[in-house]
C-alpha cells in the first residue's frame, strides 16, 4: 500500500469482470490498449461520488450498504455476466484526504 493519499483495494468476483477478458489490447494500428472493465469504472466512479458525501460517517454497514447498491444497479443493467461479489478495503489516508479535500 503505497498511495500518496491513501489506498482503496477493490475485491470482485468474475461476475463483474473476467480473468477471460482481455486486459491489455492491440488495435488495428497496434497500439497497445489497458481494457478497463465498464462495470469496474463504474463502481469507482460511484465509490468517489459516495466518499465526497459520505467520509465524515463511513461505517462498515454504510459501505455495505452502497456495494449492495451497486451490484442491484448492475444486475438491473443486466450488466452481471454471473452471480457476484465486492469487497473494499479502504485505508483511513483516503478517507483523511476526501475529509480534507471535498468538506467544507
Amino acid at each position: 500500500l503505497t498511495g500518496i493519499h491513501g489506498d482503496i483495494i477493490l475485491m470482485f468476483s468474475d461476475g463483474i469482470s473476467s480473468l477471460e477478458d482481455d486486459v491489455i489490447v492491440k488495435d488495428e494500428h497496434q497500439r497497445i490498449w489497458r481494457n478497463q472493465s465498464e462495470n469496474v469504472t463504474s463502481i469507482i466512479d460511484n465509490l468517489h461520488l459516495w466518499l465526497i458525501e459520505n467520509c465524515n460517517e463511513v461505517s462498515k454497514s454504510k459501505l455495505d450498504s452502497f456495494l449492495e447498491t451497486e451490484l442491484v444497479q448492475l444486475k438491473e443493467a443486466k450488466k452481471l455476466e454471473d452471480d457476484a461479489s465486492i469487497g473494499l478495503i479502504i485505508t483511513e489516508d483516503v478517507l483523511t484526504y476526501y475529509k480534507e479535500t471535498y468538506v467544507a
